[in-house]
């Protein structure tokens, strides 16, 4: 019976100390400073052109969970029945 009281209070301690440690970080010192480079292969208007859209988080800063993001109104889409079955429409490299 008191090697069951020794062994709670033991469990109880370890559990408070690692909640003391977990409580004790600093989130403040954290940052998030994500770069986004956006080039356009050909500028001209109502042009077909290839984009290359770079989004980067520097070595050190938090990561992210997920993004999301869209390609303007007024430049247009193609729809998808004009683009052939299969075709590449895009990469995504992480």
């Amino acid at each position: 019976m008191r090697f069951n009281r020794f062994l709670l209070a033991g469990v109880i301690l370890f559990v408070l100390a690692f909640v003391a440690v977990l409580g004790g970080a600093d989130p403040s010192s954290a940052s998030f400073n994500p770069t986004l480079k956006l080039v356009v292969a050909d500028t001209t208007p109502e042009t077909p052109s290839d984009f290359t859209a770079d989004f980067g988080v520097p070595i050190g800063d938090v990561n992210f969970a997920g993004v999301v993001s869209f390609v303007p109104s007024d430049w247009g889409i193609v729809k998808g029945t004009e683009i052939p079955v299969g075709a590449d429409v895009g990469k995504l490299t992480a």
